[in-house]
């Protein structure tokens, strides 16, 4: 059984915390901070259909370069959803990883990358669920392989 588990710790200034866990034939769990439109506007991504290659559903979070360049210095929290075949069976990439000590991005840290399979209707129920979390609702949300 592969799943990910979503919670969310609002703040209470637009912000929360996303808490993801992966389960499977690797697991590993990380945090990230977004703003509610980030996670809505994902949210939105994964309930479209089908799927556009040009313009994948993904949430990306950790922490931020302050240098011009902008960009994520350190990723945290990494998911990607793309098609996988033609039979409507979609690719769930999860990348994890606990931020380094110290700030030090060459510090040696716990991560976790992964992959698997769902179909477009768990991926829909999982942003429903999610959007249920950023609007207050309590428990997480659950995205599971259930196609072979």
């Amino acid at each position: 059984m592969h799943s990910l588990t979503a919670r969310y710790e609002p703040d209470d200034d637009g912000t929360g915390e996303l808490l993801i866990t992966v389960q499977g034939d690797y697991a590993g769990t990380g945090a990230a901070w977004f703003s509610e439109d980030q996670l809505n506007a994902f949210c939105d991504a994964l309930e479209r259909y089908p799927l556009d290659k040009a313009d994948l559903p993904r949430l990306e979070g950790g922490y931020w370069d302050d240098t011009k360049r902008g960009g994520l210095k350190e990723r945290h929290v990494g998911l990607l959803v793309a098609p996988h075949d033609a039979l409507g069976s979609l690719s769930v990439s999860v990348s994890l990883a606990e931020p380094a000590e110290n700030a030090d991005p060459y510090a040696r840290r716990r991560a976790v990358t992964t992959w698997f399979l769902v179909g477009y209707n768990e991926v829909a129920q999982f942003a429903r669920e999610l959007k249920r979390l950023v609007a207050g609702g309590p428990g997480s949300a659950v995205l599971e392989r259930r196609v072979s």
